[in-house]
């Protein structure tokens, strides 16, 4: 008898854990060892005036996890609230146990609308994959 809840023939998946996230410039690959290296890490930006346009490199490491996942990026202000999200990437992992998988992404033209402290964080099925990255977006003084 199948256990209540089970789903026949099909492939359980698991989030994997999310090891890393960092914003920068730019990301660029070694051709022989495909190590990463990130140029310009940040964790404010400033602006003259609001919504302050951000363009920047993302890089995110995440271990282990099992078969398909959806990976969306978030970006929340302090009060929680979800911005940009139809200018956010979204991956699709073949997630694997103890097998990293890197991902490189390039984001363009993100409006922050206000002085706040913003998270950025990665999302599996609704579930946040760790604590995320923190941005601190102010005005030029």
């Amino acid at each position: 008898m199948a256990k209540k809840g089970a789903t026949k023939g099909k492939a359980q998946s698991e989030p994997p854990k999310l090891q890393l996230l960092l914003l920068c410039d730019a990301i660029s690959r070694d051709p022989n060892s495909n190590k990463a290296t990130a140029y310009g890490i940040f964790d404010r930006v400033r602006g003259d005036s609001f919504p302050v346009r951000v363009g920047f490199a993302m890089h995110a490491k995440f271990f282990g996890g099992r078969g398909k996942n959806k990976i969306s990026i978030e970006i929340a202000d302090s009060k929680g609230k979800s911005l940009f999200k139809d200018k956010l990437p979204t991956f699709e992992l073949d997630c694997q146990p103890n097998v990293t998988i890197d991902i490189d992404a390039r984001i363009e033209g993100v409006p922050f609308p206000a002085s706040d402290v913003y998270s950025i964080t990665a999302i599996a099925d609704g579930r946040s994959l760790g604590d995320g990255y923190r941005i601190v977006v102010d005005e030029k003084k």
